[in-house]
């Protein structure tokens, strides 16, 4: 049972150091200022401001929503394994407290009919 009990500790810590590793160099990054000219599609000249304008919307929106989704997937996996395994271990230990208190009556009753 020790062993079961160190090992899940040292599986969750290790799960929590290498998430900090993977959301390190996320929360570090920034776009280039200055992106690469779009050559013109075909003989048709585009509106590069209006273009522009909705990529910047668009891409400020996508990434807010990147930065959520990584934060559930850093952040909230790790806590949501862990409170896995601490409410599976709660109720194993539950189940054994109750198997032992089942056995205890089991053995009063089965010495008490040899006694009768």
């Amino acid at each position: 049972m020790e062993f079961k009990v160190k090992f899940v500790q040292v599986l969750t810590r290790c799960m929590v150091v290498s998430s900090l590793f993977l959301a390190a160099p996320a929360f570090g990054e920034v776009a280039p200022p200055n992106a690469a000219p779009q050559p013109a599609i075909g003989n048709f000249e585009l509106d590069k401001t209006l273009i522009a304008d909705s990529f910047v919307e668009g891409s400020a929106l996508s990434q807010e929503i990147a930065d959520i989704l990584l934060g559930i997937c850093y952040f909230g996996l790790p806590v949501g394994l862990t409170l896995a395994i601490w409410s599976y271990d709660k109720r194993t230990r539950d189940r054994l407290v109750e198997l032992k208190q089942q056995i205890d009556l089991l053995e009063r009753i089965w010495h008490r009919n040899l006694q009768a």
